[in-house]
């Protein structure tokens, strides 16, 4: 049986991030399982650009110690995407700016306007594939 998890966390400042971090133990031992990106850019059926919202990008993180089996990051607004497989950051950091935040975990590196983290139970665990994300709910 699952275990019942579900608890939601908007990282607002360094102080939620804190809690986040806590949480996942500072991300040790954890690995970046899946990622999907919605610019929300499309070409609609006149042939013309169109956008929806601003980018956004959703990340499964498994953990392999601690209380908290996987993670669900979603960030909003985001502005610089970096995915690089040969860097492991560890403990994960956060950096306050000014329209935003940059964090740095894993393999990642993004800054973003808004993160919103969902604490996922052992049925995350695995080979699980993330579902695209929903424009009626940009997060």
């Amino acid at each position: 049986m699952a275990d019942d998890f579900s608890y939601r966390l908007e990282v607002t400042d360094s102080a939620t991030w804190r809690v986040l971090d806590s949480l996942a133990q500072g991300f040790h031992d954890g690995v970046l399982r899946q990622a999907c990106i919605d610019t929300g850019e499309f070409v609609d059926h006149e042939r013309g650009v169109a956008s929806r919202f601003p980018v956004r990008l959703r990340v499964i993180v498994q953990l392999q110690n601690g209380p908290i089996p996987a993670i669900e990051l979603t960030f909003s607004g985001v502005r610089h995407l970096v995915f690089d497989v040969a860097r492991d950051v560890e403990p994960a950091q956060f950096e306050p700016e000014p329209n935003g935040f940059a964090v740095q975990l894993l393999g990642l590196s993004v800054a973003a306007s808004r993160l919103r983290a969902r604490l996922l139970d052992s049925d995350a665990l695995g080979p699980v594939t993330v579902a695209p994300i929903d424009p009626a709910n940009p997060g």
